[in-house]
C-alpha cells in the first residue's frame, strides 16, 4: 500500500517551488510558508525529508540577518535552489509506503563523549574515541558510532 498527494496539492506545491526558482528574491515569509508546504507533504513523499534543509537553513540565516523581520527579503542559495529543482521535478511521481515491513535485523549503537558501543544479535562492540574525535559534536559522534558500527560487523 501506498500513500501519495493529492493533484490539487501536488500542483500547488510544484507552482510554489517554481515560482522560488524564477525568483531572485522570496521573502523570508514566503519561504517558510513553502518550507510548511514541503514539510506537510512528507507523509507523502517518501524522501521529501531529504531535500529542504538548505531552504530552511537559507531561512533561518536571512532571519538572523535581518533581525526577526520575516517581511524583508532573502537569497536562495544554490543548493536550496537545487533542493526546490528536486520538488518540482519529483512532486509528481512522489509517494510513500504505509509500511516498510519488518526489519530482519536489529542493531542498536550508543556514544558519548569517551566512547561508542554497538550489539548486534547479542554481539557486543564498541571503542573508545581519540582525543580529536572526542571533542566533536555529540551528534557527529553518534553518527560514526552507526558508520563502526556497520563496518565492525561486515
Amino acid at each position: 500500500m501506498i500513500i501519495s498527494l493529492t493533484g490539487e496539492k501536488t500542483q500547488k506545491i510544484k507552482e510554489a517551488c517554481q515560482k522560488f526558482l524564477q525568483s531572485p528574491q522570496p521573502t523570508i515569509r514566503e519561504v517558510a510558508r513553502v518550507i510548511g508546504m514541503l514539510t506537510a507533504s512528507f507523509p507523502g513523499v517518501m524522501f521529501g525529508p531529504l531535500h529542504y534543509r538548505h531552504l530552511d537553513m537559507d531561512k533561518t540565516v536571512a532571519l538572523k540577518i535581518r533581525k526577526g523581520n520575516s517581511n524583508k527579503t532573502m537569497t536562495l542559495s544554490d543548493e536550496a535552489k537545487h533542493e526546490l529543482s528536486w520538488w518540482v521535478s519529483s512532486i509528481e511521481s512522489a509517494y510513500n509506503v504505509v509500511s516498510h515491513g519488518q526489519a530482519d535485523t536489529t542493531m542498536t549503537t550508543d556514544a558519548s563523549k569517551t566512547g561508542w558501543g554497538c550489539s548486534l544479535a547479542g554481539t557486543p562492540t564498541g571503542g573508545s574515541w581519540d582525543s580529536g574525535e572526542s571533542e566533536k559534536h555529540i551528534n557527529w559522534l553518534e553518527v560514526k558510532a552507526i558508520l563502526l558500527s556497520l563496518k565492525s560487523f561486515m
